[in-house]
């Protein structure tokens, strides 16, 4: 478990496999939550940090888990309190967190007889997140500088960034274009102003063999529509500059301030641009499907021919259509392609899948595995109960305590009032122990624990959701349990079946292209990834 990109992350990367490979330590799974900030606390809450531990709680890892990271400071800088009962709540699960700088290994034994040492771990840990606060004010004193510099006129650049059309001049005193990319802008804005489609001008620009510009990691293997789309709305290219930031914990730049005009070398004209931004504003239409989740496999599915992303694509929209002068009524027909193929490139699998009766199988195979109870779960309710638990839990072992001295009492003076006491403290404790079970029963219920009976029938009610018209109870439904299906499902791959890879799991399960299941295998003893590699193998050719 790191955090981090870059040679930061391979560094951090290779202390941990280090520390695993000497302490015969099996990596079954290797998490990192680039974006997520350890300082404000998101990675241990909505990070894959947070969500490694809520798989753990749900069953799908074993509680005798290890997680190995390069030190503690990288799990979180939050302030110590905070850090101890996170602490405390992932190791009281069983799970085990070894620092891989210094050694240390934290259970909740160790907690318990070498408490000096965890507090030692802690406060260390509390030191990086005061280092880091501070790290973080300055730099942010240090942009605000420079930002106002540009708003006194001075457009020296802030920093080398700038849009892959320009470079930095050799002076380093402002921008210049780029010949070649200049033109391939200018050019997508023109084909855009003439009506041409995003998609359209992608699959040319492929097909011409352009090559698509970044560096390194973060170059593509081909054009995307969605980068055009990015060209075509990035205010640089008339040479305004908007400055942004990024909120700690957050994953999103939002804009700061006004745009600064002059800032970069213009790619094309005011009046091209205006046409572009007023022809694309006008041509946006609102269907009344907006917001609805149309696909629920959303980053699930894989090409098996180059394995890359497959494609939500909709073909038909459900509504009439006159066939023999007639109206008749018409359904959505939508298809899954590879991006990859799609976009003009040099992908193979040409297949289009028709999605309906794939997300029906989908649904109809795992949807009950894939809504466990916290889907169904009221976390405020549940939080003011467990509060509540607790209080009346105090109330009973107090009145317990009490009757105890009470009945001793009476037992050694033949004290009549100890008696009447005792008495009335075992009312205490009937009337404690049936408001505890009271509460324990609402808390299963915001909890979303109900029986196997009832459990069914809710799953069931949740799936004539998803089938329902368009609303926002179907658009929350569909959301949540497309977020459902990815805790369970590691991906989809297509090929000549449809191969499903259980998350965490050795375990395969093969499908045709109707949703129909043909039959699954399960490798035990094998880490997940090679398990689902050999598994679709020998499915394939059984």
């Amino acid at each position: 478990m790191e955090q981090g990109k870059g040679s930061t992350l391979e560094r951090q990367l290779q202390v941990v496999e280090r520390y695993c490979a000497q302490h015969q330590l099996e990596i079954i799974e290797r998490v990192t939550d680039e974006g997520s900030s350890a300082y404000a606390g998101t990675n241990v809450q909505t990070g894959n940090l947070g969500e490694l531990i809520r798989r753990v709680e749900a069953g799908r890892l074993p509680r005798d888990i290890t997680i190995v990271v390069e030190q503690l400071d990288r799990i979180s800088r939050l302030p110590p309190a905070k850090v101890i009962a996170w602490i405390q709540r992932v190791t009281d699960l069983g799970v085990s967190i070894a620092t891989a700088n210094d050694g240390y290994v934290i259970t909740a034994e160790s907690i318990s007889t070498n408490l000096m040492g965890f507090m030692g771990l802690v406060f260390n840990s509390f030191r990086a997140h005061e280092e880091s606060r501070h790290k973080s004010e300055r730099l942010a004193a240090s942009w605000k500088i420079k930002r106002d510099r540009l708003g006194n006129g001075d457009r020296r650049p802030i920093t080398g960034v700038c849009p892959a059309w320009l470079r930095i001049d050799p002076n380093k005193v402002g921008f210049e274009l780029i010949p070649d990319r200049a033109a391939i802008v200018h050019e997508i804005f023109q084909r855009s102003a003439d009506g041409e489609g995003k998609r359209s001008i992608t699959i040319d620009l492929n097909r011409r063999g352009i090559e698509p510009w970044g560096r390194g990691k973060s170059q593509a293997t081909a054009w995307h529509s969605s980068y055009v789309q990015k060209i075509l709305f990035n205010p640089a290219v008339i040479g305004d500059f908007q400055p942004h930031t990024k909120p700690r914990g957050s994953t999103r730049r939002v804009p700061l301030g006004e745009p600064i005009s002059g800032y970069f070398p213009p790619v094309v004209s005011e009046k091209l641009w205006a046409t572009v931004r007023g022809s694309r504003k006008a041509s946006r239409g609102n269907d009344g499907q907006r917001g609805q989740v149309n696909n629920l496999l959303s980053g699930l599915c894989r090409c098996g021919s180059c394995g890359g992303p497959m494609v939500y694509q909709v073909k038909t929209h459900e509504g009439t259509r006159l066939r023999g002068g007639v109206s008749q009524p018409q359904r959505q027909a939508s298809y899954l392609s590879c991006a990859l193929r799609v976009r003009g490139g040099s992908c193979d699998h040409a297949n289009h899948y028709r999605y309906e009766p794939i997300e029906k199988g989908i649904v109809s195979a795992f949807l009950h595995s894939a809504l466990t109870d916290r889907f169904f779960e009221n976390s405020d309710g549940a939080a003011s109960l467990v509060d509540a638990e607790y209080r009346a839990l105090r109330e009973l072992e107090t009145a317990k305590a009490r009757a105890k001295r009470m009945l001793d009492l009476f037992e050694e003076t033949g004290d009549q009032e100890a008696r009447e006491r005792w008495l009335g403290a075992r009312t205490e404790i009937e009337a404690a122990e049936a408001a505890t079970n009271a509460l324990r029963v609402r808390l299963e219920h915001a909890r979303g624990s109900v029986s196997p009976e009832m459990h069914i029938n809710r799953v069931a009610a949740v799936q004539d959701l998803l089938d329902g018209p368009p609303s926002d109870e179907r658009r929350d439904a569909r959301m949540r349990t497309a977020s459902s299906l990815r805790e369970l499902i590691d991906h989809i791959e297509f090929n000549v079946a449809l191969y499903v890879a259980i998350r965490g799991a050795p375990t395969v399960v093969e499908m045709d292209v109707t949703g129909e299941i043909l039959g699954d295998i399960t490798i035990p003893n094998t880490p997940p990834d090679e398990a689902h590699a050999a598994g679709k193998l020998k499915l394939r050719w059984e």
